[in-house]
């Protein structure tokens, strides 16, 4: 009997972790859908620095944020959720980067339509950009 009560736990456990990925948040489901973005400046995601060009930005797994120039050349950096219920609903989709002296390091990506927004994590280059630049300054940039 206990091999077939065990057998009902794991699959009550199983089906409450399929329902919890499937289900999700609207805002996550929403933000899931890529951006289209032509970046005209060199920048960092993290530690990794990309060419200017155009990118699909994707928020995968609740918390990883993928940007990638679909011939390759991507990378991915953890974020955090930022709620801008101040701001209400963006009106725009946009990546919102901080600039250090000439660098610019992505920061938040914000989805038309939704608060919440999801703002990268600082890597180590970018804490020691900071510290060696002036106050930063910040640059937005559209996307589809």
């Amino acid at each position: 009997m206990k091999y077939s009560t065990s057998r009902w736990a794991i699959f009550i456990a199983a089906v409450g972790i399929v329902t919890a990925l499937t289900v999700g948040s609207p805002a996550v489901q929403a933000q899931t859908t890529g951006l289209q973005v032509n970046i005209p400046f060199e920048f960092h995601v993290g530690d990794q620095l990309l060419p200017p060009g155009s990118y699909l930005v994707m928020l995968r797994s609740g918390s990883a944020l993928t940007i990638s120039d679909g011939k390759g050349l991507s990378a991915v950096r953890l974020t955090n959720a930022v709620d801008r219920a101040e701001h209400k609903q963006a009106p725009d989709s946009v990546l919102v980067f901080v600039l250090y002296g000439n660098s610019y390091f992505l920061n938040e990506v914000r989805w038309s339509g939704y608060t919440a927004a999801r703002s990268l994590l600082k890597s180590k280059a970018e804490i020691e950009f900071a510290k060696l630049n002036a106050p930063a300054t910040r640059a937005v940039v559209a996307a589809k």
